[in-house]
């Protein structure tokens, strides 16, 4: 998602532990975002993502190199509604609200549990030697 690539930057660290503490501190900050907030970030990336795969079609279609029978297969994916732009309809297709914070909590979760889990795998796998 967007909101991850636009947060992810600023994780600098070496250090994996660390790394994987922030991006789960990102992802558990998207899930406590309002839901007024997580719609319009919702809306947005759906748009986005419709734009720039129409965008990529287009350019497949004025592309010489492009063989005759993809431009055709591609060509009616331009009107499907999964590629509108429209914010109706952008809208209609996203998850709600309350599916996308319960899914952020849970990732974010289960980042932040991960570096844990590492150490404990590998502490196993070692005394197993």
């Amino acid at each position: 998602m967007d909101y991850l690539d636009q947060a992810a930057p600023r994780i600098a660290s070496d250090r994996p532990r660390d790394r994987m503490h922030a991006l789960a501190a990102i992802v558990l900050d998207l899930a406590a975002t309002a839901e007024r907030h997580l719609v319009e970030l919702l809306e947005q990336q759906g748009a986005d993502t419709a734009s720039r795969v129409q965008f990529a079609i287009a350019a497949a279609q004025d592309d010489p190199e492009v063989p005759a029978p993809w431009k055709d297969t591609l060509r009616p994916w331009l009107a499907l509604p999964t590629l509108s732009t429209n914010p109706a309809i952008v809208r209609d297709r996203l998850a709600s609200p309350a599916t996308v914070h319960a899914m952020a909590k849970h990732y974010g979760n289960a980042l932040t549990l991960w570096p844990q889990l590492w150490d404990h795998a590998r502490e196993w796998a070692s005394a197993r030697r």
